[in-house]
């Protein structure tokens, strides 16, 4: 009978420990998907932190000859057309 017990014991012992590494899989999988979030919101609140530095720390051009409005309904098209470009790509 001692012998039973022991085997019941260690089954038992066994399925939690299976149960357990199963749970531990999982969870290590959504720490992984939460970290990844958490990495890009931070890349994306970065990005934000750029801009507002560029608004608030960049000095404005104060020459009025350079400023030229476009002409009324500018742009009229949406196509571009180009002339005399030479690309080269390294």
């Amino acid at each position: 009978m001692g012998v039973c017990v022991r085997i019941e014991i260690s089954f038992f012992f066994s399925g939690l420990v299976g149960l357990a590494l199963a749970y531990a899989l999982s969870v290590t999988g959504s720490i992984g998907g939460v970290l990844s979030v958490m990495t890009e919101v931070e890349r994306e609140m970065i990005a934000v932190e750029r801009t507002q530095q560029y608004i608030k720390n960049i000095p404005l051009e104060n020459n009025p000859r350079v400023v030229q409005n476009p002409p009324y309904a500018w742009p009229s098209q949406g196509a571009i057309s180009f002339q005399a470009v030479m690309l080269n790509y390294r």
